[in-house]
């Protein structure tokens, strides 16, 4: 148990309102994060057309505890407006930092939570062991594929380099996953059945 006389607690009291007057830029901090993380999108548009004329983005931005861009064919589609299943880039709003877990991640997002789809996961993951393995992906409830894009350099100096290494992530996840995807999807009953 902490007592007056611990160094680090009379630290904070004689330091108080200063350490919660900068704690406090936590929010702001993590706000200016999800503001460039969200001006990604005319990028990964650019990268949707360079990978192929059916290749699709769905931006999933306002409102999101989640904010995500989803990238997916035109097969992949389950209505008029979801995919069943999209390689992704999402992070969580307000609490993104860009080092460890609490980073934007990249991989295989299954989009619609029923068993159809629970089986669509798991057949997804078995096709895609290999090259998981390969990148060093590792598995969520609803990502069979899933890696998190830390920040190798300070960020907030030089967010283009941050921007050009999720690119990179979401080209080299779709190059790895879209032909077992394609595969898996083509095979699967329709979601709902």
């Amino acid at each position: 148990m902490a007592e007056l006389s611990d160094e680090r607690v009379r630290f904070y009291l004689r330091h108080r309102d200063q350490i919660e007057t900068w704690a406090a830029l936590r929010s702001e901090a993590a706000a200016a994060i999800d503001t460039e993380l969200e001006r990604i999108r005319d990028d990964i548009e650019s990268l949707a057309a360079d990978l192929g004329d059916d290749v699709l983005l769905l931006t999933k931005i306002e409102g999101e505890a989640y904010p995500r861009f989803l990238l997916h064919r035109e097969s992949w589609k389950q209505n008029a407006n979801d995919p069943v299943v999209s390689i992704a880039l999402e992070w969580m709003r307000g609490k993104t930092f860009l080092n460890g877990n609490a980073s934007a991640y990249v991989g295989i997002r299954v989009t619609v939570k029923d068993q159809a789809t629970r089986k669509l996961r798991t057949s997804i993951k078995d096709a895609t062991q290999t090259q998981r393995s390969e990148r060093g992906d590792r598995v969520g409830q609803w990502w069979p594929c899933l890696r998190y894009c830390p920040c190798v350099e300070p960020f907030w100096d030089d967010f283009e380099t941050y921007r050009r290494q999720l690119l990179g992530e979401l080209r080299h996840a779709w190059e790895a996953y879209d032909a077992p995807l394609e595969s898996v999807v083509q095979s699967a009953e329709p979601p709902g059945e």
